[in-house]
């Protein structure tokens, strides 16, 4: 057996009911003392009728201390659960609460809150996103003033889309291998694939072309006016999922506007990042580029 938590890497276990015995076979990163790791809590906020769950994990510190909402790829079917995450530990011994939500059409939940994403990739999803958030920042532990939010893939675009959204809620937005035009991702499958993908987005079974308008609306490409945060993007310049073209538009765009923007692209890497150095050479460029902007 398995045995994991927010706090534990992870140990492996093996049992003999005969002899009534369980014995470790091994530890996952022994060498990280669980005593010095942050702890995960459980919480639970309403959002525009759903009952959305979420782990809010805090550093040790004495004071209000910085979040950082981390949104979940996917986004369906897919979840964040109150297990041991390097990236989650690693901002929180820089001194950063980290949010995790499941939002609908999160897995784990039962059939009838998966489906309830369809439809709510630009919209509910980043409402529920934003519950939470309000949810956790009446914690006196959290400093209200310095937010910011990151991700990769769909979690990457939601955070430029909260950025967007709400530009004066946040200090920062990183997004790794995120799309940023919509249109573009469709363009990106056969037909038929991208139909029903269109539908899953949407919530709408029309042509791609009746819908492109509100497609514009929900890709943070055409809301780059909006977005007066600073922004940190990367990109694996052979990701196959989002292609690294949805990096380059956000970046141009960006710096047309005169934002202030931040650029990594990866070499032979594509929609994440194949070795342990190249995680973490990128968890600290993002921890560096949150306490930047951060900073009281």
């Amino acid at each position: 057996m398995y045995l994991s938590s927010s706090a534990q890497p992870g140990r492996v276990l093996v049992s003999n009911r005969e002899a009534d015995v369980v014995q470790e076979l091994f530890e996952v990163a022994p060498w990280l003392n669980e005593e010095e790791l942050a702890r995960s809590v459980a919480g639970r906020v309403e959002s525009t009728g759903f009952d959305i769950e979420y782990y809010l994990t805090l550093p040790s510190a004495s004071e209000a201390t910085p979040l950082v909402v981390y949104p979940h790829g996917g986004p369906w079917g897919t979840r964040d659960y109150r297990m041991y995450d390097p990236t989650v530990q690693y901002l929180a011994q820089r001194g950063f609460a980290v949010l995790q939500v499941n939002f609908r059409g999160s897995g784990g939940y039962g059939q009838e809150f998966l489906e309830s994403g369809d439809g709510e990739f630009g919209t509910g999803m980043l409402e529920d996103l934003e519950a939470a958030i309000g949810a956790v920042a009446a914690r006196q532990s959290i400093d209200t003033t310095r937010i910011c939010v990151v991700g990769h893939s769909y979690g990457g675009y939601a955070a430029l889309m909260l950025a967007a959204r709400t530009p004066d809620r946040f200090r920062c937005a990183a997004s790794f291998a995120g799309p940023t035009d919509i249109g573009l991702l469709l363009g990106t499958f056969e037909v038929d694939e991208a139909n029903a993908l269109l539908t899953k987005i949407t919530g709408q079974t029309t042509p791609l072309v009746e819908q492109y308008g509100m497609l514009k609306s929900i890709s943070p490409l055409y809301l780059a006016e909006r977005l007066t945060v600073p922004v940190l993007l990367a990109h694996g310049d052979n990701d196959r999922r989002v292609d690294i073209e949805h990096g380059y538009r956000m970046k141009m765009r960006l710096e047309q506007l005169d934002k202030r923007i931040q650029w990594q692209k990866y070499e032979d890497q594509g929609h994440g990042l194949d070795s342990p150095e190249l995680n973490f050479e990128y968890s600290k460029m993002l921890a560096d580029f949150v306490a930047e902007h951060t900073a009281q």
